[in-house]
Protein backbone atom coordinates (compact mmCIF):
# COMPACT_ATOMS: atom_id res chain seq x y z
CA UNK A 1 0.00 0.00 0.00
CA UNK A 2 1.36 3.42 -0.93
CA UNK A 3 2.06 5.45 2.21
CA UNK A 4 0.21 8.73 2.70
CA UNK A 5 2.41 11.78 2.67
CA UNK A 6 1.04 14.03 5.37
CA UNK A 7 2.72 17.17 6.54
CA UNK A 8 4.05 16.91 10.05
CA UNK A 9 2.35 20.09 11.19
CA UNK A 10 2.34 19.44 14.89
CA UNK A 11 3.54 22.82 16.14
CA UNK A 12 1.19 25.30 17.80
CA UNK A 13 0.00 27.65 15.08
CA UNK A 14 -2.67 30.18 15.98
CA UNK A 15 -4.42 32.88 14.12
CA UNK A 16 -5.27 36.31 15.20
CA UNK A 17 -4.93 39.95 14.62
CA UNK A 18 -5.70 42.57 17.16
CA UNK A 19 -4.41 41.05 20.35
CA UNK A 20 -2.78 37.85 21.60
CA UNK A 21 -2.61 37.31 25.28
CA UNK A 22 -0.56 34.53 26.83
CA UNK A 23 -1.03 35.96 30.30
CA UNK A 24 0.98 39.21 29.95
CA UNK A 25 4.04 37.83 28.18
CA UNK A 26 4.67 38.95 24.59
CA UNK A 27 4.13 36.14 22.12
CA UNK A 28 7.00 35.15 19.86
CA UNK A 29 5.55 36.09 16.49
CA UNK A 30 7.58 35.21 13.43
CA UNK A 31 5.26 37.25 11.26
CA UNK A 32 1.65 38.19 10.75
CA UNK A 33 -0.01 37.48 7.41
CA UNK A 34 -3.44 38.86 6.57
CA UNK A 35 -5.57 38.51 3.44
CA UNK A 36 -8.34 41.01 2.72
CA UNK A 37 -10.88 40.59 -0.04
CA UNK A 38 -12.87 43.72 -0.93
CA UNK A 39 -16.25 43.19 -2.63
CA UNK A 40 -17.11 46.65 -3.94
CA UNK A 41 -20.54 45.58 -5.20
CA UNK A 42 -21.67 43.93 -1.97
CA UNK A 43 -19.72 46.50 0.08
CA UNK A 44 -18.15 43.86 2.29
CA UNK A 45 -14.63 43.02 3.40
CA UNK A 46 -13.54 39.46 4.14
CA UNK A 47 -10.44 39.09 6.29
CA UNK A 48 -8.42 35.87 6.48
CA UNK A 49 -5.90 35.90 9.32
CA UNK A 50 -2.96 33.73 10.25
CA UNK A 51 -0.25 34.49 12.80
CA UNK A 52 2.45 32.12 13.96
CA UNK A 53 3.29 32.21 17.65
CA UNK A 54 4.49 30.09 20.52
CA UNK A 55 2.39 29.66 23.64
CA UNK A 56 0.16 27.23 25.51
CA UNK A 57 -3.18 26.62 23.82
CA UNK A 58 -5.10 26.95 27.08
CA UNK A 59 -3.81 30.51 27.39
CA UNK A 60 -5.01 31.46 23.94
CA UNK A 61 -7.49 34.32 23.68
CA UNK A 62 -8.21 36.58 20.77
CA UNK A 63 -10.12 39.85 20.83
CA UNK A 64 -10.53 41.83 17.62
CA UNK A 65 -12.59 44.98 17.03
CA UNK A 66 -14.98 44.85 14.07
CA UNK A 67 -17.75 46.97 12.59
CA UNK A 68 -21.20 45.45 13.05
CA UNK A 69 -21.72 41.74 13.56
CA UNK A 70 -19.38 39.83 11.22
CA UNK A 71 -19.93 36.43 9.71
CA UNK A 72 -17.25 34.06 10.96
CA UNK A 73 -15.93 31.02 9.18
CA UNK A 74 -12.88 28.84 8.72
CA UNK A 75 -10.12 29.72 6.32
CA UNK A 76 -7.45 27.28 5.19
CA UNK A 77 -3.68 27.13 5.56
CA UNK A 78 -3.34 26.59 1.81
CA UNK A 79 -4.51 30.18 1.24
CA UNK A 80 -1.42 31.54 2.95
CA UNK A 81 0.91 28.86 1.59
CA UNK A 82 -0.16 29.56 -1.98
CA UNK A 83 -0.04 33.34 -1.71
CA UNK A 84 3.30 33.38 0.05
CA UNK A 85 4.68 30.98 -2.55
CA UNK A 86 3.13 32.26 -5.77
CA UNK A 87 2.17 35.89 -5.11
CA UNK A 88 5.52 37.00 -3.78
CA UNK A 89 8.41 38.95 -5.30
CA UNK A 90 11.59 37.41 -6.65
CA UNK A 91 14.98 39.03 -6.96
CA UNK A 92 17.28 37.63 -9.60
CA UNK A 93 20.09 38.53 -11.95
CA UNK A 94 20.74 38.52 -15.67
CA UNK A 95 24.33 38.57 -16.89
CA UNK A 96 25.61 39.72 -20.28
CA UNK A 97 29.09 38.50 -21.20
CA UNK A 98 28.46 38.55 -24.92
CA UNK A 99 31.46 40.74 -25.67
CA UNK A 100 33.90 38.73 -23.60
CA UNK A 101 36.40 36.34 -25.16
CA UNK A 102 35.86 33.73 -22.43
CA UNK A 103 32.07 33.69 -22.97
CA UNK A 104 30.56 31.56 -25.72
CA UNK A 105 26.91 31.29 -24.72
CA UNK A 106 25.82 34.90 -25.03
CA UNK A 107 23.40 35.85 -22.29
CA UNK A 108 23.68 33.85 -19.11
CA UNK A 109 20.39 34.12 -17.25
CA UNK A 110 20.23 32.56 -13.84
CA UNK A 111 17.78 32.54 -11.00
CA UNK A 112 18.67 32.79 -7.32
CA UNK A 113 19.97 29.61 -5.74
CA UNK A 114 20.81 31.09 -2.44
CA UNK A 115 -19.11 32.90 3.55
CA UNK A 116 -21.26 30.31 5.20
CA UNK A 117 -18.49 28.10 6.23
CA UNK A 118 -19.88 27.27 9.65
CA UNK A 119 -22.38 24.41 9.56
CA UNK A 120 -22.40 24.26 13.36
CA UNK A 121 -23.27 27.92 13.89
CA UNK A 122 -25.36 28.61 16.93
CA UNK A 123 -26.06 32.29 16.57
CA UNK A 124 -28.20 33.83 19.27
CA UNK A 125 -30.51 36.22 17.42
CA UNK A 126 -31.78 37.63 20.69
CA UNK A 127 -28.90 39.64 22.07
CA UNK A 128 -28.04 38.91 25.68
CA UNK A 129 -27.91 42.40 27.15
CA UNK A 130 -26.47 43.08 30.59
CA UNK A 131 -27.28 46.73 31.09
CA UNK A 132 -25.55 46.83 34.44
CA UNK A 133 -22.22 45.62 33.04
CA UNK A 134 -22.35 47.72 29.88
CA UNK A 135 -21.61 44.65 27.74
CA UNK A 136 -24.06 43.13 25.24
CA UNK A 137 -23.69 39.69 23.70
CA UNK A 138 -24.70 40.04 20.05
CA UNK A 139 -23.96 36.49 18.86
CA UNK A 140 -22.29 33.26 19.92
CA UNK A 141 -20.84 30.67 17.62
CA UNK A 142 -18.62 27.60 17.32
CA UNK A 143 -16.21 27.75 14.40
CA UNK A 144 -13.96 24.75 14.16
CA UNK A 145 -12.01 24.54 17.41
CA UNK A 146 -13.06 28.04 18.48
CA UNK A 147 -15.83 29.31 20.69
CA UNK A 148 -16.67 32.81 19.51
CA UNK A 149 -18.71 35.63 21.00
CA UNK A 150 -19.50 38.95 19.34
CA UNK A 151 -19.87 41.73 21.89
CA UNK A 152 -20.92 45.36 22.10
CA UNK A 153 -19.61 47.47 24.96
CA UNK A 154 -19.80 51.05 26.13
CA UNK A 155 -16.99 50.75 28.67
CA UNK A 156 -13.58 49.15 28.07
CA UNK A 157 -13.00 48.23 31.72
CA UNK A 158 -16.38 46.48 31.81
CA UNK A 159 -15.47 44.62 28.63
CA UNK A 160 -12.22 43.34 30.17
CA UNK A 161 -14.10 42.25 33.28
CA UNK A 162 -16.70 40.41 31.17
CA UNK A 163 -13.99 38.60 29.22
CA UNK A 164 -12.18 37.53 32.37
CA UNK A 165 -15.43 36.39 34.02
CA UNK A 166 -16.16 34.24 30.96
CA UNK A 167 -12.79 32.47 30.95
CA UNK A 168 -10.98 34.56 28.35
CA UNK A 169 -7.37 34.74 29.48
CA UNK A 170 -6.81 38.48 28.99
CA UNK A 171 -4.79 40.77 31.27
CA UNK A 172 -6.06 43.79 33.16
CA UNK A 173 -3.71 45.93 31.05
CA UNK A 174 -5.94 45.34 28.03
CA UNK A 175 -8.30 48.13 29.13
CA UNK A 176 -6.50 51.16 27.59
CA UNK A 177 -5.89 49.26 24.34
CA UNK A 178 -9.61 48.56 23.95
CA UNK A 179 -10.76 52.05 24.92
CA UNK A 180 -10.19 53.77 21.50
CA UNK A 181 -12.27 51.09 19.76
CA UNK A 182 -15.05 51.36 22.34
CA UNK A 183 -15.06 55.14 21.81
CA UNK A 184 -15.39 54.57 18.04
CA UNK A 185 -18.45 52.37 18.54
CA UNK A 186 -16.77 49.18 17.33
CA UNK A 187 -17.99 45.73 18.34
CA UNK A 188 -15.62 42.95 19.40
CA UNK A 189 -15.19 39.32 18.42
CA UNK A 190 -13.73 37.27 21.27
CA UNK A 191 -12.39 33.77 20.65
CA UNK A 192 -11.11 30.98 22.85
CA UNK A 193 -10.56 27.31 22.28
CA UNK A 194 -13.57 25.03 22.64
CA UNK A 195 -13.58 22.43 25.39
CA UNK A 196 -11.23 19.56 24.53
CA UNK A 197 -9.44 21.44 21.76
CA UNK A 198 -5.68 21.36 21.58
CA UNK A 199 -3.13 23.77 20.19
CA UNK A 200 -2.78 21.64 17.08
CA UNK A 201 -6.37 22.31 16.16
CA UNK A 202 -5.94 26.04 15.72
CA UNK A 203 -6.71 27.10 12.17
CA UNK A 204 -6.94 30.29 10.12
CA UNK A 205 -10.22 32.16 10.36
CA UNK A 206 -12.25 34.36 8.06
CA UNK A 207 -14.41 37.30 9.08
CA UNK A 208 -16.78 39.05 6.67
CA UNK A 209 -18.11 42.45 7.66
CA UNK A 210 -19.74 45.49 6.09
CA UNK A 211 -17.51 48.12 4.49
CA UNK A 212 -14.97 48.55 1.73
CA UNK A 213 -11.92 49.67 3.74
CA UNK A 214 -9.69 46.95 5.21
CA UNK A 215 -8.26 47.93 8.59
CA UNK A 216 -5.74 46.16 10.82
CA UNK A 217 -6.26 46.86 14.55
CA UNK A 218 -2.58 47.32 15.31
CA UNK A 219 -3.18 49.37 18.46
CA UNK A 220 -4.65 46.32 20.12
CA UNK A 221 -1.84 44.10 18.84
CA UNK A 222 0.72 46.26 20.63
CA UNK A 223 0.04 44.74 24.04
CA UNK A 224 1.50 41.36 23.05
CA UNK A 225 3.78 42.04 20.08
CA UNK A 226 7.53 41.60 19.84
CA UNK A 227 9.84 44.27 18.33
CA UNK A 228 9.98 44.63 14.55
CA UNK A 229 6.97 42.40 13.89
CA UNK A 230 6.94 41.56 10.14
CA UNK A 231 3.54 42.24 8.62
CA UNK A 232 2.43 40.96 5.21
CA UNK A 233 -0.90 42.12 3.79
CA UNK A 234 -2.61 40.79 0.68
CA UNK A 235 -5.61 42.61 -0.79
CA UNK A 236 -7.90 41.18 -3.46
CA UNK A 237 -10.05 43.78 -5.16
CA UNK A 238 -11.15 45.51 -8.36
CA UNK A 239 -8.02 47.67 -8.38
CA UNK A 240 -4.59 47.80 -6.84
CA UNK A 241 -4.65 48.48 -3.10
CA UNK A 242 -2.54 51.13 -1.39
CA UNK A 243 -2.06 52.26 2.21
CA UNK A 244 -4.34 55.17 3.01
CA UNK A 245 -3.23 56.55 6.38
CA UNK A 246 0.28 55.04 6.25
CA UNK A 247 2.97 56.18 3.82
CA UNK A 248 3.94 54.15 0.79
CA UNK A 249 7.61 53.15 0.48
CA UNK A 250 9.32 52.30 -2.79
CA UNK A 251 12.36 50.25 -1.79
CA UNK A 252 15.76 51.46 -2.97
CA UNK A 253 17.16 48.88 -5.43
CA UNK A 254 20.75 49.54 -4.34
CA UNK A 255 19.85 48.43 -0.82
CA UNK A 256 18.71 44.96 -1.95
CA UNK A 257 21.17 42.09 -2.23
CA UNK A 258 20.29 40.65 -5.65
CA UNK A 259 23.33 38.37 -5.52
CA UNK A 260 21.66 36.36 -2.75
CA UNK A 261 18.18 36.50 -4.22
CA UNK A 262 17.11 39.37 -1.97
CA UNK A 263 17.96 37.55 1.26
CA UNK A 264 18.15 40.90 3.11
CA UNK A 265 14.69 42.09 2.02
CA UNK A 266 13.19 41.82 5.51
CA UNK A 267 15.83 44.19 6.83
CA UNK A 268 15.33 46.62 3.91
CA UNK A 269 11.58 46.67 4.58
CA UNK A 270 12.20 47.26 8.30
CA UNK A 271 14.52 50.15 7.54
CA UNK A 272 12.16 51.56 4.94
CA UNK A 273 9.26 51.54 7.41
CA UNK A 274 11.47 53.30 9.95
CA UNK A 275 12.40 55.94 7.38
CA UNK A 276 8.66 56.52 6.96
CA UNK A 277 8.38 57.28 10.66
CA UNK A 278 7.38 53.73 11.59
CA UNK A 279 4.17 53.99 9.54
CA UNK A 280 4.99 52.81 6.05
CA UNK A 281 4.20 49.91 3.70
CA UNK A 282 6.15 48.75 0.67
CA UNK A 283 4.30 47.23 -2.27
CA UNK A 284 6.14 44.13 -3.41
CA UNK A 285 3.58 42.99 -5.97
CA UNK A 286 0.42 44.42 -7.57
CA UNK A 287 -0.80 42.56 -10.64
CA UNK A 288 -4.03 41.43 -12.29
CA UNK A 289 -5.35 38.37 -10.45
CA UNK A 290 -5.17 36.22 -13.57
CA UNK A 291 -1.38 36.66 -13.53
CA UNK A 292 -1.19 34.87 -10.17
CA UNK A 293 -1.05 31.09 -10.47
CA UNK A 294 -2.21 30.42 -6.91
CA UNK A 295 -4.65 27.51 -6.62
CA UNK A 296 -6.53 27.07 -3.36
CA UNK A 297 -8.63 24.12 -4.49
CA UNK A 298 -6.09 21.32 -4.55
CA UNK A 299 -8.26 19.04 -6.73
CA UNK A 300 -11.07 19.95 -9.07
CA UNK A 301 -13.54 17.38 -7.71
CA UNK A 302 -13.67 15.99 -4.17
CA UNK A 303 -15.11 12.47 -4.19
CA UNK A 304 -17.00 12.66 -0.93
CA UNK A 305 -19.55 9.98 -1.76
CA UNK A 306 -16.84 7.47 -2.55
CA UNK A 307 -15.13 8.32 0.73
CA UNK A 308 -18.32 7.43 2.61
CA UNK A 309 -18.28 3.89 1.23
CA UNK A 310 -15.05 3.04 3.06
CA UNK A 311 -16.46 2.04 6.43
CA UNK A 312 -13.21 0.66 7.84
CA UNK A 313 -10.80 3.30 9.28
CA UNK A 314 -7.79 1.71 7.59
CA UNK A 315 -9.52 1.72 4.21
CA UNK A 316 -10.73 5.29 4.69
CA UNK A 317 -7.29 6.62 5.59
CA UNK A 318 -5.45 4.78 2.83
CA UNK A 319 -7.94 6.11 0.26
CA UNK A 320 -7.07 9.74 0.99
CA UNK A 321 -4.12 9.92 -1.45
CA UNK A 322 -6.10 7.89 -4.00
CA UNK A 323 -8.67 10.70 -4.02
CA UNK A 324 -5.92 13.36 -4.13
CA UNK A 325 -6.48 14.57 -0.58
CA UNK A 326 -3.38 16.50 0.46
CA UNK A 327 -1.66 16.24 3.81
CA UNK A 328 -2.66 19.60 5.23
CA UNK A 329 -3.03 20.72 8.83
CA UNK A 330 -6.80 20.61 8.33
CA UNK A 331 -6.74 16.96 7.20
CA UNK A 332 -4.48 16.11 10.10
CA UNK A 333 -7.02 17.51 12.55
CA UNK A 334 -9.80 15.39 11.02
CA UNK A 335 -7.63 12.31 11.42
CA UNK A 336 -6.86 13.16 15.03
CA UNK A 337 -10.56 13.28 15.85
CA UNK A 338 -11.83 10.26 13.90
CA UNK A 339 -8.78 8.00 13.65
CA UNK A 340 -6.69 8.87 16.72
CA UNK A 341 -3.20 7.44 16.90
CA UNK A 342 -2.56 5.17 19.91
CA UNK A 343 -0.49 6.79 22.64
CA UNK A 344 2.40 4.37 22.11
CA UNK A 345 2.65 5.10 18.35
CA UNK A 346 4.29 8.07 16.69
CA UNK A 347 1.44 10.10 15.21
CA UNK A 348 3.23 11.09 12.02
CA UNK A 349 4.24 7.50 11.25
CA UNK A 350 0.75 6.25 12.09
CA UNK A 351 -0.82 8.42 9.38
CA UNK A 352 2.02 8.38 6.87
CA UNK A 353 2.56 4.61 6.91
CA UNK A 354 -0.79 3.01 7.80
CA UNK A 355 0.23 -0.37 6.35
CA UNK A 356 2.71 -0.72 9.22
CA UNK A 357 -0.07 -0.28 11.78
CA UNK A 358 -2.98 -2.32 10.43
CA UNK A 359 -3.47 -4.07 13.76
CA UNK A 360 -3.75 -0.71 15.55
CA UNK A 361 -6.25 0.55 12.96
CA UNK A 362 -8.34 -2.60 13.45
CA UNK A 363 -8.73 -1.72 17.14
CA UNK A 364 -10.62 1.50 16.29
CA UNK A 365 -14.17 0.19 16.56
CA UNK A 366 -16.17 3.41 16.70
CA UNK A 367 -15.10 4.86 13.34
CA UNK A 368 -17.90 6.69 11.51
CA UNK A 369 -17.10 7.17 7.82
CA UNK A 370 -19.98 9.60 7.31
CA UNK A 371 -18.92 11.81 10.21
CA UNK A 372 -15.27 11.74 9.14
CA UNK A 373 -16.21 12.65 5.56
CA UNK A 374 -18.50 15.43 6.77
CA UNK A 375 -15.65 16.91 8.80
CA UNK A 376 -13.32 16.55 5.85
CA UNK A 377 -15.78 18.58 3.77
CA UNK A 378 -16.26 21.21 6.47
CA UNK A 379 -12.66 21.79 7.50
CA UNK A 380 -10.69 20.86 4.36
CA UNK A 381 -12.91 21.28 1.31
CA UNK A 382 -15.38 24.11 1.94
CA UNK A 383 -12.79 26.69 3.08
CA UNK A 384 -10.77 25.98 -0.05
CA UNK A 385 -13.82 26.46 -2.29
CA UNK A 386 -14.76 29.76 -0.68
CA UNK A 387 -11.20 31.10 -0.80
CA UNK A 388 -10.85 30.13 -4.45
CA UNK A 389 -14.06 32.01 -5.25
CA UNK A 390 -12.60 35.17 -3.71
CA UNK A 391 -9.47 34.86 -5.85
CA UNK A 392 -11.43 34.07 -9.02
CA UNK A 393 -13.68 37.10 -8.52
CA UNK A 394 -10.81 39.50 -7.81
CA UNK A 395 -9.44 41.85 -10.44
CA UNK A 396 -6.12 42.54 -8.72
CA UNK A 397 -3.82 41.00 -6.15
CA UNK A 398 -1.68 43.39 -4.09
CA UNK A 399 1.01 42.37 -1.62
CA UNK A 400 2.28 44.98 0.86
CA UNK A 401 4.77 44.57 3.70
CA UNK A 402 5.87 46.49 6.74
CA UNK A 403 7.58 46.03 10.09
CA UNK A 404 6.29 47.50 13.34
CA UNK A 405 7.36 47.51 16.96
CA UNK A 406 4.86 47.91 19.81
CA UNK A 407 5.71 51.60 20.30
CA UNK A 408 4.90 52.22 16.61
CA UNK A 409 1.48 50.54 16.79
CA UNK A 410 -0.31 53.80 17.48
CA UNK A 411 -2.31 53.97 14.26
CA UNK A 412 -4.47 51.29 12.67
CA UNK A 413 -3.37 50.94 9.01
CA UNK A 414 -6.16 51.36 6.47
CA UNK A 415 -6.08 50.34 2.82
CA UNK A 416 -8.03 51.61 -0.18
CA UNK A 417 -8.30 50.67 -3.83
CA UNK A 418 -6.70 53.16 -6.20
CA UNK A 419 -7.36 52.93 -9.98
CA UNK A 420 -4.69 55.51 -10.85
CA UNK A 421 -1.51 53.76 -9.73
CA UNK A 422 0.32 51.28 -11.86
CA UNK A 423 1.25 47.63 -11.75
CA UNK A 424 4.16 46.41 -9.61
CA UNK A 425 5.85 43.39 -11.13
CA UNK A 426 6.90 40.68 -8.74
CA UNK A 427 10.00 39.76 -10.74
CA UNK A 428 12.80 42.23 -10.01
CA UNK A 429 15.84 41.86 -12.28
CA UNK A 430 19.34 43.25 -11.88
CA UNK A 431 21.22 43.18 -15.19
CA UNK A 432 25.00 42.83 -15.06
CA UNK A 433 26.85 43.84 -18.24
CA UNK A 434 30.53 42.90 -18.39
CA UNK A 435 32.29 45.77 -20.19
CA UNK A 436 34.68 43.51 -22.08
CA UNK A 437 36.55 45.50 -24.74
CA UNK A 438 34.60 48.69 -23.95
CA UNK A 439 36.02 51.91 -22.54
CA UNK A 440 39.48 50.29 -22.49
CA UNK A 441 38.43 47.33 -20.34
CA UNK A 442 39.91 43.86 -20.67
CA UNK A 443 38.40 41.31 -23.05
CA UNK A 444 38.11 38.80 -20.21
CA UNK A 445 35.08 38.89 -17.95
CA UNK A 446 36.94 38.45 -14.67
CA UNK A 447 39.17 41.44 -15.50
CA UNK A 448 36.47 43.76 -16.93
CA UNK A 449 34.36 46.16 -14.96
CA UNK A 450 30.68 45.40 -14.52
CA UNK A 451 27.79 47.75 -15.27
CA UNK A 452 24.81 47.10 -13.00
CA UNK A 453 21.39 48.22 -14.26
CA UNK A 454 18.80 48.10 -11.49
CA UNK A 455 15.00 47.75 -11.87
CA UNK A 456 14.40 51.51 -11.51
CA UNK A 457 17.11 52.18 -14.13
CA UNK A 458 19.85 53.24 -11.74
CA UNK A 459 23.19 52.41 -13.33
CA UNK A 460 26.26 51.58 -11.27
CA UNK A 461 29.68 50.54 -12.53
CA UNK A 462 31.67 48.39 -10.15
CA UNK A 463 35.23 47.03 -10.29
CA UNK A 464 36.06 43.74 -11.98
CA UNK A 465 35.66 40.42 -10.24
CA UNK A 466 39.43 40.23 -9.91
CA UNK A 467 39.65 43.65 -8.25
CA UNK A 468 36.71 42.93 -5.94
CA UNK A 469 38.43 39.73 -4.85
CA UNK A 470 41.59 41.70 -4.08
CA UNK A 471 39.51 44.06 -1.94
CA UNK A 472 37.82 41.16 -0.17
CA UNK A 473 34.40 42.51 -1.11
CA UNK A 474 31.34 41.05 -2.83
CA UNK A 475 29.62 43.25 -5.42
CA UNK A 476 26.81 43.98 -2.94
CA UNK A 477 29.27 44.93 -0.20
CA UNK A 478 31.08 47.26 -2.59
CA UNK A 479 27.85 49.03 -3.54
CA UNK A 480 26.89 49.44 0.13
CA UNK A 481 30.32 50.79 1.03
CA UNK A 482 30.37 53.32 -1.80
CA UNK A 483 26.78 54.56 -1.66
CA UNK A 484 25.32 53.60 1.73
CA UNK A 485 21.83 53.78 0.15
CA UNK A 486 18.71 54.55 2.11
CA UNK A 487 16.16 51.74 2.26
CA UNK A 488 13.51 53.98 0.66
CA UNK A 489 13.92 55.29 -2.86
CA UNK A 490 10.66 57.22 -2.59
CA UNK A 491 8.18 57.76 0.21
CA UNK A 492 4.76 58.78 -1.05
CA UNK A 493 1.42 59.73 0.46
CA UNK A 494 -1.28 57.86 -1.46
CA UNK A 495 -5.04 57.62 -1.23
CA UNK A 496 -8.07 56.37 -3.12
CA UNK A 497 -7.18 58.27 -6.30
CA UNK A 498 -4.26 59.99 -7.96
CA UNK A 499 -0.60 59.12 -8.19
CA UNK A 500 0.26 60.47 -4.77
CA UNK A 501 2.49 63.19 -3.35
CA UNK A 502 6.19 62.42 -2.95
CA UNK A 503 7.41 63.45 0.49
CA UNK A 504 10.88 61.85 0.32
CA UNK A 505 12.90 61.50 -2.88
CA UNK A 506 16.22 59.63 -2.69
CA UNK A 507 16.60 59.12 -6.43
CA UNK A 508 18.11 61.20 -9.22
CA UNK A 509 18.30 60.11 -12.86
CA UNK A 510 21.66 59.25 -14.41
CA UNK A 511 23.26 58.58 -17.78
CA UNK A 512 24.81 55.09 -18.16
CA UNK A 513 27.64 56.36 -20.35
CA UNK A 514 28.50 59.09 -17.87
CA UNK A 515 28.49 56.48 -15.11
CA UNK A 516 30.97 54.33 -17.05
CA UNK A 517 33.30 57.18 -17.96
CA UNK A 518 33.37 58.49 -14.39
CA UNK A 519 34.31 55.09 -12.95
CA UNK A 520 37.81 54.67 -11.60
CA UNK A 521 37.91 51.04 -12.71
CA UNK A 522 40.42 49.98 -10.07
CA UNK A 523 40.37 48.25 -6.72
CA UNK A 524 41.42 51.36 -4.85
CA UNK A 525 39.79 52.27 -1.57
CA UNK A 526 39.67 55.91 -2.64
CA UNK A 527 38.27 57.58 -5.71
CA UNK A 528 34.84 58.66 -6.88
CA UNK A 529 32.10 56.01 -6.99
CA UNK A 530 31.17 54.91 -10.50
CA UNK A 531 27.69 56.41 -10.54
CA UNK A 532 26.68 59.71 -12.08
CA UNK A 533 24.27 60.55 -9.27
CA UNK A 534 24.36 60.48 -5.51
CA UNK A 535 21.37 59.70 -3.29
CA UNK A 536 19.88 62.79 -1.67
CA UNK A 537 19.40 61.49 1.85
CA UNK A 538 17.07 63.07 4.34
CA UNK A 539 13.50 64.30 4.23
CA UNK A 540 12.95 66.33 1.09
CA UNK A 541 9.44 67.65 1.57
CA UNK A 542 8.54 67.92 -2.07
CA UNK A 543 5.16 68.56 -3.60
CA UNK A 544 6.12 66.67 -6.73
CA UNK A 545 3.70 64.17 -8.22
CA UNK A 546 4.83 61.04 -10.03
CA UNK A 547 3.23 57.65 -10.68
CA UNK A 548 6.55 55.81 -10.79
CA UNK A 549 7.19 56.62 -7.16
CA UNK A 550 4.23 54.46 -6.15
CA UNK A 551 5.62 51.37 -7.86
Amino acid sequence: MTPITLLALLASDAVACGGFFCNTEPVDQSGEVILFSVDSEQETVTMHVQVEFTGAAEDFAWVVPVPGTPELGLSHSVVFDELLGKAAPSYWMQEDKSGCEDEFDGYDDWADTDTDADADADTDADADADNESGVTVLATDTVGAYETTTLAADDSAALVEWLQDNDYDVPDQLDPYLEPYVADGMNFVALKLAAGASSGELAPLSLTYDGTTPVIPMQLTAIAATPDLPLTVYVLGDQRAVPDNYLHVTLHPLAIDYWSGGSNIDDVIRRGANEAGGHGFATELAVPAHDVSANFMGVSVYQAEKMRTHRDPYDWVTRLPVYDIEGTQEVLEVLRVHVPAPSHVDETSFYNFPSYYQSEYSQITDFDADAATDDLLEFEVQPRIEAQALLDDAGWVTRMRSSLSPEEMTLDPMFVLNPDVGQVEGSMVLTTDYLCGEYGDSLYSDEARQRLVYPHDQTVVIPSEEDLFALGLTPFEWVQREYDPAAALYIVQLGGSGEGVVVVDNGVGNDPDTAVNSAEGCACDSGAPSLAWFPAFGLLMLARRGGSAAD
